[in-house]
């Protein structure tokens, strides 16, 4: 297993774990989608290739959720 998936289902696990109202799901295509009430929604890939998509991936979700992980 790479480091960067590890750290996505690392992210996913926070999330799932925080009570800050947002909702986890997987897309028929397999990414994470983290959506919350008045929020708009952050995808996020299962298997990044690119080094800097776990760290897009945190600010997104700071960004668009107010989440801080």
């Amino acid at each position: 297993m790479s480091g960067r998936k590890r750290e996505v289902d690392q992210i996913i696990r926070q999330l799932r774990r925080s009570d800050s109202g947002c909702e986890v799901s997987k897309t028929n295509r397999g990414h994470w989608k983290v959506s919350k009430d008045g929020c708009q929604s952050v995808i996020i890939s299962p298997q990044p290739a690119d080094p800097r998509a776990v760290r897009n991936a945190r600010a997104d979700v700071k960004r668009f959720l107010s989440i801080t992980l």
